[in-house]
């Protein structure tokens, strides 16, 4: 079997523990645009090539047939793993506190809280 770009995207994001949509979100890519790449529908250019690496923890070469780096690599993919998590937790939190000043506003103004 031919190791292509995409399938060694595909392989390092499955290994992260990266869904599709995780990976686009990482990259401010658009989750088809993932499935483009690890099916080699598009031409890479090197920034994106740059920022896979980036991402997951790997050097560009990695996507051109060079060997992985697998200590840093496992760090980083934890460290990214903990990042996301954190990020959707403040997400949540900021639209919790947003939806509770609006109800404690709505009070303060005499609105019902029905």
């Amino acid at each position: 079997m031919v190791e292509t770009m995409g399938r060694r995207i595909r392989e390092l994001r499955m290994l992260r523990g990266l869904t599709q949509e995780e990976l686009a979100y990482l990259l401010y890519r658009k989750k088809n645009t993932i499935s483009q790449y690890e099916n080699d529908e598009v031409d890479l250019r090197a920034s994106v090539i740059e920022q896979l690496a980036k991402v997951l923890y790997v050097r560009p070469g990695y996507f051109f047939g060079e060997p992985d780096n697998g200590m840093e690599a496992e760090k980083g993919a934890r460290d990214t793993l903990k990042n996301i998590r954190d990020q959707r937790f403040m997400r949540a939190a900021y639209e919790h506190l947003r939806i509770v000043g609006n109800t404690e506003r709505l009070f303060l103004l005499g609105g019902s809280m029905r």
